[in-house]
């Protein structure tokens, strides 16, 4: 009886595992550039400060 309710409760879950699977390495790929950019623009800040 567990296991078919498991079954179930999985066969139900995985449609929503897939959904979710693309966004959370999209976000991951989003955070990387975010921090990436802000990175590269307080790096350029303070060439244009030493200057």
């Amino acid at each position: 009886m567990a296991v078919l309710l498991l079954g179930g409760l999985q066969w139900l879950f995985t449609p929503f595992v897939d959904l979710f699977t693309p966004l959370l390495s999209l976000t991951w790929m989003g955070w990387g550039l975010l921090i990436f950019a802000v990175w590269a623009f307080s790096g350029a800040n303070g060439e244009c400060t030493r200057r």
